[in-house]
């Protein structure tokens, strides 16, 4: 889900700002050993994410996010997983 303000843009170096809510995750299989799985690894993590993205320049571009995890099913004990930042630049060469 996203919101870009302005909303009508005429290409993607229209400089704008784009607030956005992504459901994203991972799942892993157990980890082996010697052929033997291991008990305590393996499972799923779902995450909530909001974040923005900035066209600054027609040919740059910032972005930052976090992830909250609100879904976790480990395989045995596992510590839990914690708030995840990420933030970004991209520059376009064409």
């Amino acid at each position: 889900v996203g919101v870009r303000f302005p909303d009508n843009v005429a290409t993607i170096r229209t400089p704008t700002v784009q607030l956005y809510l992504e459901w994203n995750g991972s799942v892993s299989a157990r980890n082996a050993q010697d052929g033997i799985e291991r008990d305590n690894s393996g499972g799923h993590v779902a995450y909530l994410s909001p974040g923005a993205q900035w066209v600054v320049l027609p040919q740059l571009l910032m972005e930052a996010s976090v992830q909250i995890p609100v879904v976790q099913d480990h395989n045995g004990t596992q510590p839990d997983f914690g708030v995840r930042p990420a933030v970004g630049v991209r520059l376009l060469f064409f």
